[in-house]
């Protein structure tokens, strides 16, 4: 598995290329096969936990494609999510970040599969 190349890019460009609505909030996405990761710019990832554990979150998604788990439904993307989600978690716990890593449970719990997965 090649390292994936990490772009750093506005938000609004994550969420048009994600179709994502206007209220968007798109921190990061893994395209490409899991080649290229894109990440908002605008976080501060040298000193925000929370901003590394998207990283983080988004280099899981690598590891699901190099592994050959490419999602072509919504429960097998849901599936990858969750996985990824879950590991990010405990990265975040791990880092005593215990109410940045709640927040992502709620947001799990969230998840659900009104559309077909993203492109990429």
């Amino acid at each position: 598995m090649a390292r994936p190349v990490l772009k750093l890019v506005p938000q609004d460009v994550l969420c048009r290329e994600f179709n994502e609505p206007a209220t968007c909030n798109v921190l990061g996405a893994t395209v490409d096969d899991g080649d290229v990761v894109w990440l908002r710019q605008n976080l501060d990832y040298e000193h925000d936990v929370f901003a590394r554990s998207t990283v983080f979150h988004e280099l899981i998604h690598t590891f699901q494609a190099a592994a050959g788990l490419r999602p072509r439904t919504c429960e097998a993307w849901l599936a990858g999510e969750r996985e990824a989600y879950a590991l990010q978690t405990k990265y975040l716990e791990r880092r005593g970040a215990y109410e940045r890593a709640n927040d992502v449970r709620i947001y799990i719990a969230t998840l659900g599969c009104a559309r077909e997965p993203p492109a990429g």
